[in-house]
């Protein structure tokens, strides 16, 4: 897990990377969150080809609701969030 809520990403990602193990060629996927850090994995243990889906390249290329429901979402109690978060997948539709 994280070292905190405010470990940047590209740290997060690193400490990943330590766990792969690089003396094979190998391929790095993941599918939302987990495909920017695959993306950013993929800048320390060079894999083969990177595999994404329903990602982005970083937070600025998310819609700005999204963006600010995620800093919103730190401050906020769990059941609050799940439902803010289900109304703006709603409103986005």
């Amino acid at each position: 897990p994280p070292n905190d809520l405010k470990e940047p990403l590209q740290s997060y990602a690193r400490r990943l990377a330590e766990r792969i193990d690089t003396s094979k060629p190998f391929l790095l996927g993941g599918v939302s969150l987990g495909g920017m850090i695959a993306q950013e994995m993929a800048l320390v243990v060079r894999p083969l080809a990177v595999i994404l889906s329903a990602t982005a390249q970083s937070s600025r290329a998310l819609p700005w609701p999204q963006r600010m429901a995620g800093k919103m979402t730190r401050a906020m109690p769990d059941p609050l969030c799940k439902g803010m978060l289900r109304l703006l997948s709603w409103l986005t539709k």
